[in-house]
């Protein structure tokens, strides 16, 4: 297996936005993908596929079997490697760095004349569906819009055009596959029966543990085409201000209030909610400056109190806690949440999964026990999947099991403390100025708002209490 290396860069995005016409900002704005959990551009899912398929020596590839696994994001201006397996009918196509798998392609090829459609067919879909209410009109990618992929990518002459069509044309649809909200792609399957190519939309399946959409054409004749993709709302900081209310009661007066990961998602909520009772906040981002200085400028701007501060700034940190000590401590912060495949891990790579999460919370109690007040309240936000234990999560919902028992037994060491465990429901995290329930998702602000109601009630009671906010 031959080793190579790759970088995406800008123009190859746009060269792939002109033949697909998908326009989600996460891959196109710098600034929208700022806010997100990633922090940057992201590379689109089918380019990374398109860039695959044009490394392969073959002429004219017959395809009558693709799947697409997007396993990780994959950043603009980064180098990753990738490799090619040919196995007779088969080959493999990788990207990825490490140990870790970025894009995993399968493809099977046939000269069967049977299954495989002939340069002349058109592709065509049912006329009962949408892609979506904005776009009226049709979005097949044109042959003319090509050109300029193929300057970066000239293998892929090698194959059909109606293969890139159906491939381009599914980054399209799963972007938009609910209107007014962009989604990540995570699954492409094409699967040949016939070469008749018109398709028909089958079903449409919700997958509530793992927030997904997954649409499925069928033709006639037995061949479909599959898409998943993982929704996420567009990415919000700021909740309305309404919150900050002038003859809202202060219940936190002269508090000071530590949020891990405090500048993002529910921990941008946690710093404005106590803010907003009159507490000192203090905020840790990892590397997202930008958006910290937005959530600190809007609630600076409220004339509340908060500042934030890199993760990594612990001299600053150290400094600033020698003249007043904290009272409330909130373990919110995580490393970004993957899905993995066991078997393509040994024990070693999988304890190192579960480490990530441990070792952060761990050693976040462990630098600020020096800087807590003797009473202080710790509060820890769990998750769902503890209980719900969904396929190829297994290192998340064990680490966070490990950290609730390590904070049980912390509990124990030091009974002058309240250690308050929040298992939270599926939250819609990116967008923090939901406050409502919204289908399956639960709002974030209602949730965080009800989490610190349970603090300001167990205030001062020594011990650690667990609360399932999951069917609340």
């Amino acid at each position: 297996m031959n080793k190579n290396t790759i970088t995406f860069k800008k123009k190859h995005l746009e060269s792939f936005y002109n033949f697909s016409r998908d326009k989600n900002p996460l891959h196109l704005d710098s600034q929208y993908a700022a806010l997100t959990p990633f922090s940057e551009t992201v590379v689109y899912g089918i380019l990374c596929v398109f860039f695959l398929l044009s490394k392969l020596e073959y002429k004219n590839l017959n395809i009558y079997y693709l799947s697409a696994d997007f396993k990780n994001p994959l950043l603009i201006n980064k180098e990753y490697f990738f490799a090619i397996n040919k196995k007779n009918e088969e080959i493999n196509l990788v990207i990825f760095k490490g140990s870790t798998i970025y894009t995993k392609v399968k493809i099977k090829i046939t000269n069967n004349p049977n299954i495989i459609p002939d340069k002349s067919s058109n592709l065509s879909f049912n006329d009962k569906f949408y892609i979506s209410e904005v776009a009226k009109r049709n979005i097949m990618p044109e042959k003319k819009k090509l050109k300029e992929l193929l300057n970066f990518f000239p293998g892929l002459k090698n194959f059909n055009f109606w293969v890139l069509q159906v491939l381009a044309w599914s980054s399209y649809w799963v972007g938009m596959i609910s209107p007014g909200r962009q989604a990540l792609y995570t699954q492409f399957k094409l699967n040949l029966k016939d070469k008749k190519l018109k398709f028909k939309h089958e079903t449409e399946q919700l997958h509530n543990v793992l927030k997904q959409n997954k649409s499925i054409f069928k033709s006639s004749w037995g061949s479909t085409i599959s898409m998943t993709s993982f929704l996420r709302p567009k990415p919000l900081c700021h909740l309305k201000a309404s919150i900050f209310k002038k003859d809202r009661k202060i219940r936190m007066k002269d508090n000071l209030c530590f949020v891990t990961g405090g500048t993002r998602g529910i921990g941008s909520i946690f710093s404005q909610i106590f803010s907003s009772e009159g507490a000192s906040v203090l905020s840790s981002y990892k590397k997202d400056k930008v958006s910290a200085q937005k959530l600190e400028k809007f609630i600076l701007s409220k004339d509340k109190k908060i500042k934030v501060f890199r993760s990594n700034q612990k001299l600053q940190l150290r400094n600033l806690l020698l003249e007043k000590k904290i009272d409330c401590l909130v373990l919110n912060a995580a490393p970004i949440i993957r899905k993995i495949d066991l078997s393509e891990m040994s024990h070693k790579e999988f304890d190192n999964e579960i480490n990530k999460f441990v070792k952060l919370t761990i050693n976040d109690v462990k630098f600020f026990q020096n800087y807590i007040i003797k009473n202080a309240t710790i509060i820890n936000i769990s998750s769902t999947f503890i209980d719900e234990k969904p396929e190829g999560y297994s290192h998340y919902y064990k680490s966070k099991e490990y950290i609730e028992n390590y904070l049980k037994d912390y509990s124990d060491k030091h009974p002058s403390l309240t250690l308050l465990n929040f298992r939270l429901p599926k939250l819609l995290t990116d967008q923090t100025n939901i406050n409502n329930l919204h289908n399956y998702l639960s709002s974030p602000v209602e949730t965080i708002e009800k989490v610190i109601e349970y603090y300001l009630s167990f205030k001062g009671k020594k011990g650690f209490f667990n609360f399932n906010l999951i069917n609340q």
